[in-house]
């Protein structure tokens, strides 16, 4: 909609009017927000880390960065050119790291997505 939001008061006809900054409003009965999050990727940046073409930190299949030394995973890393902003691949993520980091063989449903 490329639209600010002022605020949100109660509806004439819908039980929400939302205000936007431009001073027209929009009337409905639900209100999704979606809260963005963008990849804390200033220090692998510093570091010389390769980092994605929307921010992120470039990993592969194991969760190695461009130096296989660091790992990233969680909200951080990029994979495939994009960047995940959800708690349970990060949870999926550490089983492969710290799986690798054992020398052991990843199993396939913990594999980044």
């Amino acid at each position: 909609m490329s639209k600010g939001t002022k605020e949100i008061v109660a509806g004439e006809e819908r039980r929400n009017s939302l205000v936007f900054t431009d001073g027209t409003r929009l009337e409905t009965d639900v209100i999704v927000f979606s809260a963005g999050i963008r990849p804390r990727d200033e220090l692998a940046r510093a570091s010389g880390l390769a980092v994605g073409e929307r921010g992120g930190v470039r990993i592969n299949s194991q969760c190695q960065t461009t130096n296989p030394d660091i790992y990233a995973i969680g909200e951080v890393r990029a994979v495939a050119g994009a960047h995940l902003r959800l708690v349970a691949p990060g949870y999926q993520m550490a089983e492969v790291a710290a799986r690798h980091l054992a020398g052991e063989a990843p199993c396939s449903s913990s594999a980044p997505t």
